[in-house]
């Protein structure tokens, strides 16, 4: 599956880790995705504690298994 290009974020500032889940969660909620940002960023955070889903360069790939997520985007 390729990744849309409205799903692909360049030039964003983050201000930490948090913030980025925080985007994502809403993101996957406002594309009709997912109800519960509160809940993805949950898993988000689960999966990270797991492995680091970051590159170096300032490149992140955040992602995580999560029945949470109603349909694919």
């Amino acid at each position: 599956m390729l990744i849309a290009r409205d799903n692909i974020f360049l030039n964003q500032t983050f201000a930490d880790k948090q913030s980025i889940f925080r985007f994502l969660a809403h993101h996957a909620v406002a594309q009709g995705w997912a109800e519960s940002a509160a809940q993805i960023e949950a898993d988000l955070w689960e999966r990270e504690k797991q492995y680091s889903t970051g590159f170096e360069n300032q490149i992140a790939i955040p992602h995580a298994k999560t029945a949470n997520v109603s349909r694919l985007g």
